[in-house]
């Protein structure tokens, strides 16, 4: 947990857009976050387990109606990886917090 000015510090922060981006991750606990104003209701919230020996674990704790049909998010034991599934204009903030 990596606190910065009293806030938690964020491992990640980007855009999801119709590129595909990979992020390189460590085993730990992540809290990944996803946000974007008007149009597409595709903001989330999800907790990532991630396991050296077992793979990842996602539990998604609320998404949009439009989540599933608009991005596509891939989770390993070593990375992240997500783009919109669909052709959209304007991007999607998504921040990844490592909690442990």
């Amino acid at each position: 947990l990596v606190l910065q000015n009293g806030k938690l510090k964020p491992f990640h922060k980007g855009i999801i857009n119709n590129t595909l981006v990979t992020v390189p991750l460590v085993p730990g606990l992540y809290l990944v976050s996803t946000h974007r104003y008007g149009g597409y209701k595709i903001s989330s919230l999800s907790i990532v387990n991630i396991q050296v020996q077992d793979g990842s674990f996602i539990e998604t704790l609320v998404k949009g109606v439009d989540y599933d049909s608009a991005i596509e998010m891939k989770y390993t034991e070593r990375n992240i990886s997500f783009q919109y599934k669909i052709s959209l204009s304007g991007g999607c903030t998504i921040v990844i917090f490592k909690l442990a």
